[in-house]
């Protein structure tokens, strides 16, 4: 049995965004939402362009 320590996404709808002096945290890694582990299996649905990182660990 797995289950998560902590998820993170990196994605902005604008493909071109980026942080600036007027929006210095435009992007920046938000909490993965659409994951979850089912059966022992894990699943993730993703945003277009983006970076995710997801922590794991084994229980029982």
């Amino acid at each position: 049995m797995i289950e998560f320590v902590e998820t993170h996404v990196l994605h902005d709808d604008d493909p071109s965004a980026s942080n600036t002096l007027e929006q210095p945290d435009r992007v920046q890694p938000r909490p993965l939402e659409g994951a979850h582990i089912e059966g022992g299996i894990l699943h993730v649905t993703l945003p277009p362009i983006a970076w995710a990182a997801l922590a794991l660990k084994r229980i029982g």
